[in-house]
């Protein structure tokens, strides 16, 4: 597994200063990036459930959009996101075989400023 977390936290890291995370069955967090961290602070001791209630808690549609944003809600501002998974192809274990690598991107001007001062 060494190749893959190396892999795993080089694609987080190089996603800074947005959130992201890995994610194993049963959407337990595999790892955080420090912006997920600060930003999604107590997640780690959640259920499941409420993670996902957490961290998708809108989902509204843009008819001019070509994918579905997400709004996430930090500290009373909405924060409209666009968020990628990333499995790997062909894995040859269960474990790996149920790993995502999940990146949130800013979908607007607003998003953007919102992430570049809030996270370190």
């Amino acid at each position: 597994m060494t190749p893959i977390r190396r892999v795993v936290w080089q694609a987080l890291d190089n996603h800074a200063s947005y959130p992201g995370m890995a994610t194993g069955p049963d959407f337990s967090i595999v790892a955080m990036n420090q912006p997920a961290e600060a930003l999604f602070s107590g997640i780690r001791s959640m259920v499941p459930a409420d993670i996902a209630a957490r961290w998708f808690p809108d989902h509204s549609a843009d008819s001019e959009a070509p994918v579905v944003t997400l709004t996430v809600v930090f500290d009373g501002q909405p924060v409209r996101t666009i968020t990628t998974v990333t499995r790997f192809d062909k894995p040859n274990d269960i474990t790996t075989a149920e790993l995502r690598v999940e990146l949130m991107f800013p979908a607007d001007a607003e998003a953007e400023t919102f992430f570049r001062r809030r996270v370190p």
